[in-house]
């Protein structure tokens, strides 16, 4: 039988080993799909955003001094 949504089996969706060239940050958002998927997590969203960032995290230069010394 084509295994469907109902008799997928059990080892269905992303790898527990991810390829070493994977950033880390990778692996925590694949916890919280599989969060929300199980209903631990309301905002899937957030989630991601918090682990992910915005772009003005530390070390991309949006939050520095330019001219000062």
């Amino acid at each position: 039988a084509t295994p469907g949504p109902d008799d997928a089996p059990g080892d269905a969706g992303p790898p527990s080993d991810l390829p070493d060239q994977v950033p880390d940050f990778v692996g925590s958002i694949l916890d919280s799909v599989n969060d929300f998927l199980s209903g631990g997590v309301d905002d899937l969203g957030e989630n991601v955003s918090d682990v992910a960032g915005d772009g003005a995290g530390e070390g991309d230069g949006a939050d520095t001094d330019e001219g000062e010394a």
